[in-house]
């Protein structure tokens, strides 16, 4: 592959990475996946250093070098390369929100809001402002940051089950006694696919005991995914109700899936490093 065709494969890779971003921000301390680094890092550094891209496209591959740095678990490396793409487009909103992840990983936090309230400027209805810096909310305990975040993404994609669940817990851990909004997001939902059996477990319409055995009963013809996120909303729903010890023990069924690019599987972690404290 000559010099041309190397960085257009590249900057291919930089749009299609814009369709597949992490919103998982729990400390790398806690995680604690790194991977050398690869051929990848060393392509994109060659085109770097060859000097043919300036401005709008070398922001590009430098972006998209930091986030193959971020998946690899070099998140002071990928702040340094999204730092770079912000330096070469003062504009690049993905690149603040990249930044603003790393740096949550990093639990850079007043640096991370920072890159977060500029992306927010720059770009009002990006989804994944919203998302990302929601679960750093619901991760530092600002439940009702979070909320309102998941509220605000909601309006921009009113059919995300996930983020319902994640609204829901927020509003949970914020105020037990009060009614969530869970049914009125999952009103026009079709809660026979997944994860509708999560929202009817949430909803009291699913009790937790014929849930976990119906769940079990298929465990082995389910995906890794599936399980890291049946476990991990689960243990959720023991922790708002005070079972502690089935929370821990859905935690840790989580995070045996191994599904690590789960942003539940992350999560998982942090709350058995918060129950065994």
């Amino acid at each position: 592959m000559n010099s041309r065709q190397l960085i257009r494969y590249i900057l291919l890779l930089a749009i299609l990475s814009c369709f597949s971003n992490s919103f998982a921000v729990v400390p790398q301390r806690i995680v604690n996946i790194v991977y050398p680094s690869d051929e990848t890092i060393a392509s994109f550094s060659k085109v770097i250093n060859a000097g043919h891209l300036q401005g709008a496209a070398l922001a590009d591959v430098y972006r998209e070098r930091g986030i193959h740095y971020s998946d690899l678990g070099h998140y002071a490396e990928a702040v340094a390369d999204f730092t770079n793409a912000i330096k070469f487009n003062s504009a690049y909103v993905t690149a603040y929100i990249n930044r603003a992840n790393a740096y949550a990983k990093l639990e850079q936090y007043e640096a991370a809001y920072q890159d977060f309230a500029t992306a927010q400027k720059l770009s009002p209805n990006n989804q994944a402002i919203y998302v990302i810096r929601g679960s750093l909310n619901f991760l530092l305990g600002r439940f009702g940051d979070a909320a309102a975040d998941y509220r605000y993404y909601l309006l921009l994609k009113p059919g995300d089950m996930y983020r319902m669940l994640w609204l829901h817990l927020s509003e949970k851990y914020l105020d037990i006694n009060k009614p969530s909004e869970l049914a009125k997001y999952a009103r026009n939902m079709n809660l026979d696919v997944w994860p509708g059996a999560l929202i009817k477990l949430y909803l009291g319409q699913v009790g937790a005991e014929d849930f976990l055995d119906a769940y079990k009963k298929n465990i082995n013809s389910m995906s890794p995914e599936y399980l890291c996120e049946g476990f991990y909303y689960l243990g959720q729903y023991f922790l708002l109700t005070g079972n502690r010890q089935l929370a821990a023990d859905s935690f840790r069924q989580a995070v045996k899936s191994n599904a690590t690019k789960n942003i539940e599987y992350e999560f998982a972690l942090a709350y058995l490093a918060r129950l065994a404290q």
